[in-house]
């Protein structure tokens, strides 16, 4: 069972329902959005979307990790990243595995790394880091 201190849960939601809305996670506010999935209701949220600045990114809800791909959880405490072997090869991003983790997720048992990438960019969203 997760424990996070001082913070009492009371349940967890997957994909399972996710998949059948358009989610969003609005961090500033602190809200989850679900909205009816539709061709049409999609394409008007990403219209305002773009309209207020933000990048669209597209992507699938899978439940499997396929090379060269990569996972992105937004509820990852202290993370947000979880690239294939081939995809850090392929970077050649410097991970120092001496400094690896292990946990429990929702599907099991995990082993995390902590890195810092100088950029990410997911589609048209750049991200600099700034050391």
């Amino acid at each position: 069972m997760l424990h996070i201190p001082n913070v009492q849960i009371d349940g967890i939601v997957g994909t399972g329902l996710f998949e059948r809305f358009l989610a969003t996670l609005d961090y500033p506010k602190t809200r989850l959005i679900l909205r009816p999935r539709s061709a049409a209701i999609s394409a008007q949220f990403e219209t305002s979307a773009v309209a207020a600045g933000a990048a669209i990114v597209p992507c699938w809800l899978a439940g499997i990790t396929l090379p060269g791909l990569f996972f992105f959880d937004s509820g990852l405490a202290g993370g947000g990243l979880l690239p294939s072997p081939q995809l850090v090869d392929s970077a050649h991003l410097d991970i120092d595995r001496e400094k690896a983790t292990t946990g429990t997720g929702g599907g099991g048992a995990v082993v995390a790394i902590r890195f810092v990438a100088r950029t990410i960019a997911v589609g048209d969203a750049v991200q600099h880091c700034q050391r």
